[in-house]
């Protein structure tokens, strides 16, 4: 392979890996990543390609390299955020608050708002995305509908910035059950290989699969939408998209808010939030200097 396109390639898994790893946080999304690294357009475009059965017109290459990023992130961290979420609550959500607020305000100026109409749609993308941030949980039973819904509802986090696929699961009362689901089932597949046993590997638990038809199915619809609204009016569309991004940095604060022991302001104060959020900033800033990594993808 050429050095160019090896490096081509790398980016591009990084780039998945990073969307990976924000999809196993709760109140960052996904998408919000995709977005912030310019893969966004190009993830639509060829996933929308396979749902209409036009295979010519998918990139399979950039589907592949970006999804084995994503997946290595998930079976990295997975298991790893979780932990992070119980000890270190606060210092992880301040982190990825400055990450996605400087990355959303750089994709913002980057947009020619002279338009009446872009303005409005980033008006009401900021607050669409204030408003599902503060939504509170609901406690709901681990029943087979319930997974099959939880993945159609939690999928939309790879497809509408803004919205938290883990954070969905969380106000469903399916997030640690579902993670909690994943690691032994990969546990179970890991110790079948050792063993050769093949109907051991095999035996993955019913709520996965039923899951995934769910994220597939929502997938799909997501898509769909997203899509029809690019053919709509793209550039209006992105400006939506943007400024859910910007709004999005909001579920952080409020997660912090929840789970600080600090009360109104203060905890903005403390050095653990202040140390990730400076850090954060400067990460991302810096990368936007040295690398014109954050981009509107149009």
């Amino acid at each position: 392979m050429e050095p160019k396109k090896l490096r081509n390639s790398a980016e591009l898994y990084l780039k998945g890996f990073l969307i990976g790893c924000a999809e196993t946080v709760p109140g960052v999304s996904g998408a919000t990543i995709a977005m912030i690294t310019g893969v966004y357009s190009s993830l639509i475009d060829s996933l929308s390609a396979i749902g209409s059965l036009r295979p010519e017109k998918t990139d399979f290459k950039f589907l592949t390299v970006l999804g084995a990023g994503t997946v290595t992130a998930l079976l990295i961290f997975l298991n790893m955020m979780n932990f992070l979420l119980n000890s270190y609550t606060v210092s992880l959500y301040g982190f990825f608050f400055t990450v996605i607020f400087f990355s959303g305000l750089i994709l913002v100026s980057k947009i020619d708002l002279k338009n009446r109409k872009k303005k409005l749609a980033v008006v009401l993308g900021l607050i669409v995305s204030i408003t599902v941030s503060g939504l509170s949980s609901t406690a709901l039973d681990h029943s087979l509908p319930v997974i099959f819904f939880s993945g159609f509802i939690s999928i939309t986090a790879l497809v509408f910035p803004g919205i938290s696929g883990s954070l969905i699961l969380i106000m469903l009362g399916q997030y640690s059950f579902m993670v909690e689901t994943v690691n032994n089932a990969l546990n179970t597949m890991f110790n079948s290989l050792r063993t050769f046993d093949i109907k051991g590997f095999l035996s993955v638990p019913v709520e996965l699969p039923v899951f995934l038809s769910g994220a597939v199915l929502g997938l799909g619809f997501s898509v769909y939408f997203v899509k029809n609204m690019f053919s709509y009016d793209r550039d209006l569309t992105i400006s939506f998209l943007v400024s859910l991004v910007l709004g999005s940095s909001v579920a952080p604060l409020i997660r912090i808010s929840e789970n600080s022991s600090a009360t109104g302001f203060a905890v903005f104060a403390t050095s653990e939030f202040l140390l990730p959020a400076i850090l954060g900033s400067i990460i991302t800033l810096l990368l936007e200097s040295k690398t014109n990594l954050i981009s509107v993808d149009t």
